[in-house]
């Protein structure tokens, strides 16, 4: 498991005892696990479902779906400004 991963793992299960646990949530981490033993996306370094955990995260913090897409492009936003830089 990536470092980072470790530290949002910790996140996530502090932040889903106040929410409650999202069985989406079960979902996401068992097909991070499957994906992170297939060759495709280990050669890729394909590591996290990026957009999947922050979509359940939202929902529990009462974001309507249709806000979503615009937070998804933000983060997209700063990512790429991150690595011009």
């Amino acid at each position: 498991m990536i470092p980072e991963r470790k530290s949002l793992n910790k996140l996530l299960n502090r932040f889903f005892e106040v929410t409650g646990r999202n069985p989406l949530l079960d979902i996401a981490i068992e097909l991070e696990r499957i994906a992170l033993q297939d060759e495709y996306f280990v050669k890729r370094k394909l590591y996290r479902m990026s957009i999947f955990i922050p979509g359940i995260i939202y929902q529990a913090m009462g974001f309507p779906a249709e806000f979503f897409t615009v937070r998804f492009r933000y983060s997209a936003c700063g990512r790429l400004a991150c690595s011009i830089g």
